[in-house]
């Protein structure tokens, strides 16, 4: 199975230390141990091709940063990366990014999941609720699953990040 996660950026010196950047590598890493390899895909201002394990991580300049806003990028790439997957998971769900992935991954029949991780930027998720896009979404907590107002969402799940 050829698990996709989108990040707008990515943990590290190729991005930035930020807590919502290091947990999509480090779940990345897991699910790819696990699996024996995913992919990891964000936005950097350089490209961005390594392997960190069985994780591939794939960075592509955007073609544009949405609004000048450094964590909401249109990359480039990304249609060819969700065709190559089973799987697609974005962190963050308020970006063009994701809502961009869910309507491509909804167009060729892939299943999107989605982590909220807090943030966001302009998007069309301001006016139209793009949340119904989604195959399920992956709560960091039963509190943040109640915030998003997908209680009765029986596909969704509370991964329990550390909190409950």
């Amino acid at each position: 199975m050829n698990v996709l996660f989108t990040s707008p950026a990515l943990f590290g010196p190729d991005g930035v230390y930020g807590g919502g950047e290091r947990y999509a590598r480090e779940l990345a890493r897991a699910v790819a141990e696990t699996l024996g390899g995913a992919t990891l895909f964000a936005a950097a201002t350089h490209p961005v091709e390594r392997r960190d394990g069985p994780l591939r991580v794939v960075a592509r300049p955007p073609w544009h940063w949405v609004r000048g806003q450094r964590f909401n990028p249109l990359p480039r790439g990304l249609l060819r990366e969700i065709r190559r997957a089973d799987v697609v998971h974005c962190f963050q769900h308020h970006i063009v990014q994701t809502s961009l992935a869910m309507l491509a991954g909804r167009a060729l029949r892939r299943p999107v999941v989605v982590t909220d991780l807090g943030g966001g930027g302009w998007d069309i998720s301001a006016w139209i609720n793009t949340g119904r896009w989604a195959t399920a979404f992956l709560h960091l907590s039963e509190y943040a699953r109640q915030m998003a107002g997908r209680g009765s969402c029986r596909d969704d799940a509370v991964l329990y990040g550390g909190a409950g």
